[in-house]
């Protein structure tokens, strides 16, 4: 027998690829969970603004579905993929709308039939599998989307508003339940795994992945894992905080201790990551050296991470000493620090003065008291009213699990006793969260009589950043000048 040709030999590969490519190249469905709405919404955002890229090195925006209780904080990047938002537009669509959208899928689907059957019939692949398959799925997508608008058609009641009182509603569950069977990523927090319509979903997850796995409790770990996943990643950080447990009684049980924790206890096998793509150096020399055995070190991007003017006031990492300033206690038993509230609207200020144009929404205030959080967003609503780009407030435990280019860390404490300041796992937090700059306030001889911040102060002198926060009021004032130095 004669020898086919090379390009014989092509057309036939690429006829059995058009005929078993589907069941080649399912990409898997995965399930993102995290123990706080603000972790899920941080690895949402960065999955909405970076996306994947096919093998072909073209963009590849996967089906992604952000499942949340009606009333969770939930940040306003996100909405347009969360689930009540997506119900919200089909329950609402006139009539005319109606007919639009689906005369609109349903030729998509038709022209996009047209092009698969071509294929199939030449047994040639012009493109790329990669776009052969994306073909594939916006089809699917376009027949999911028909196949709601055909519920909505049938069994929608009019006047039907998708609130909290219509969730548990025949068609809400089912439209909930089509998008999360269809959905290749779900964004959700631990707890709502337990939704009914996660556990009925026709389609298994491949892969659960856990952020903040050392900040979950054991118990809400489970919870996804009861839904029958492939593949379980736990992804952590043992140095940062742990769950929150009020009970005495249940932290003797351990009810707090993470499975992440426990798994690192019974010896499981880990991998550590070394290399850091949030801060500038100048950001991460202390954490590094102090909680990581100086193993971190710096992608190549982050030598470079925006303009650098080293000069104060732009200076990545500083500590303002608040000096001989005092704390004080208020009714409801926690502490605030008044000075400390003044000199953070001083460096909001100089960030405007010095940055015309530019919101503060780049910037975070985080503390460790509740208390000092809902003075300082007092104060500021009373400055910029209930304008949307004010800074970010959050105590420090509220914050992990999130980042911002810009974050300044109000202590507050001014006496002996800095209380629950001194743990070593809030303290890496709080530093941890700034991207390009990280500003911290407190009263330097207080926090010297502790062991681990004494740490931070020598590390600061003799990195020559130790700025006098009294002194440096004035010198704040001083810098009216536009420039780029943040």
């Amino acid at each position: 027998m004669g020898r086919s040709t090379n390009s014989q030999q092509g057309k036939l590969m690429n006829h059995d690829a058009c005929r078993d490519i589907e069941k080649i190249f399912v990409k898997p469905r995965i399930l993102v969970c995290a123990p706080s709405n603000a972790a899920v919404d941080n690895i949402c955002e960065k999955v909405l603004k970076v996306g994947f890229k096919q093998t072909n090195n073209m963009p590849y925006r996967p089906g992604i579905i952000r499942l949340g209780a009606f009333d969770a904080l939930i940040s306003d990047d996100i909405k347009s993929i969360l689930i009540q938002t997506k119900i919200k537009a089909l329950l609402s669509l006139s009539e005319i709308e109606w007919n639009k959208l689906y005369s609109q899928f349903y030729f998509n689907v038709l022209a996009i039939n047209q092009q698969i059957e071509n294929i199939n019939l030449t047994g040639t692949i012009t493109h790329s599998i990669d776009m052969y398959i994306q073909s594939i799925e916006i089809r699917d997508r376009c027949i999911a989307e028909l196949a709601r608008l055909e519920l909505v058609n049938t069994k929608r009641t009019p006047g039907l508003n998708p609130g909290r009182k219509n969730e548990s509603t025949e068609l809400y569950i089912e439209l909930e339940t089509s998008f999360l069977d269809e959905a290749e990523i779900v964004f959700t927090t631990l707890t709502l795994c337990g939704r009914h319509t996660l556990k009925k979903n026709s389609k298994v997850f491949d892969v659960l992945l856990i952020d903040e796995a050392a900040q979950a409790n054991e118990l809400a770990t489970l919870i996804p894992l009861t839904l029958g996943v492939k593949h379980c990643i736990l992804i952590g950080d043992n140095f940062q905080l742990p769950s929150t447990i009020i009970s005495e009684r249940a932290k003797t049980a351990k009810f707090g201790r993470s499975l992440f924790q426990r798994l690192l206890e019974n010896d499981f096998d880990f991998i550590s990551l070394s290399i850091q793509y949030r801060m500038l150096p100048e950001i991460r020399h202390f954490p590094s050296r102090f909680f990581y055995d100086g193993i971190l070190t710096d992608d190549p991007s982050m030598s470079n991470k925006g303009v650098m003017n080293k000069m104060w006031p732009s200076e990545p990492y500083l500590l303002f000493d608040t000096g001989d300033t005092f704390e004080t206690r208020s009714n409801r038993g926690s502490v605030v620090n008044l000075f400390e509230v003044s000199l953070i609207f001083s460096l909001l200020k100089c960030f405007t003065s010095m940055n015309p144009g530019r919101t503060l929404q780049s910037i975070a205030v985080i503390t460790p008291y509740k208390e000092q959080k809902d003075l300082i967003e007092q104060t500021l609503r009373k400055t910029f009213g209930r304008s949307t780009s004010v800074p970010c407030v959050s105590t420090i435990d509220g914050f992990q699990g999130k980042e911002c280019e810009f974050v300044i860390i109000s202590c507050v404490r001014a006496t002996n006793n800095i209380g629950f300041l001194s743990d070593a796992q809030r303290l890496n937090v709080a530093i941890t969260r700034a991207k390009k700059r990280c500003w911290i306030l407190g009263n330097l001889n207080s926090l010297c009589r502790d062991k681990i911040w004494r740490h931070v102060v020598e590390d600061a002198v003799s990195r020559f950043s130790i700025i006098q926060g009294r002194e440096s009021h004035a010198v704040l004032q001083s810098f009216s000048t536009p420039s780029n130095a943040f």
